[in-house]
């Protein structure tokens, strides 16, 4: 007798695999949380910011995924303007949600956090959304901006990533 595996029980195997892998990646979500590391949010470069974001940094910077662990520094006066990007398949998806900062005293919200959704993104057809902000520096100091990336599928939702940049507001120039 050939003791040689079939194709159905290697297919089993395999799929036994990634079930329990899968598993214990949501076991890790649920202990430990969102992933705190920025490069974990910065795999490809980021797309032209919205308008919307533009409009609201009002001349200052627009933050993005790859900004997430960086350090900014801007006038009392300035905004900020936020766009962070996201798609959807069929059955699967990612989006932002949770967006806070640690002090509002030092920003002001200017544009509440909101979802947009485009078809296109740089020539590309699909199903984008941007969770965009606007923020103007009010007083001195120093402060954070965090945001939560959300992973849905068929089996749930489940935050994965957690978006963080520090903002330092001086006086002026």
């Amino acid at each position: 007798m050939d003791a040689k595996p079939t194709l159905q029980s290697r297919l089993l195997a395999y799929g036994l695999i990634a079930a329990i892998s899968g598993g214990a990646v949501l076991v890790l979500l649920r202990v430990f949380g969102p992933s705190d590391d920025p490069r974990r949010l910065c795999t490809q470069p980021d797309s032209s910011p919205v308008a919307e974001a533009v409009a609201a940094a009002n001349g200052g910077p627009v933050l993005q995924r790859c900004s997430a662990g960086r350090t900014f520094i801007v006038v009392k006066g300035q905004g900020i303007g936020l766009d962070l990007t996201s798609e959807s398949g069929v059955d699967q998806g990612f989006g932002w949600h949770s967006l806070t900062v640690s002090d509002p005293s030092i920003l002001e919200t200017v544009l509440p956090p909101t979802h947009t959704f485009r078809n296109e993104r740089n020539g590309v057809q699909g199903r984008f959304f941007d969770y965009v902000a606007g923020y103007r520096s009010i007083k001195e100091g120093q402060t954070l901006i965090t945001g939560l990336l959300i992973y849905c599928d068929n089996r749930g939702c489940r935050d994965t990533n957690r978006w963080t940049v520090e903002v330092h507001v001086l006086q002026d120039a």
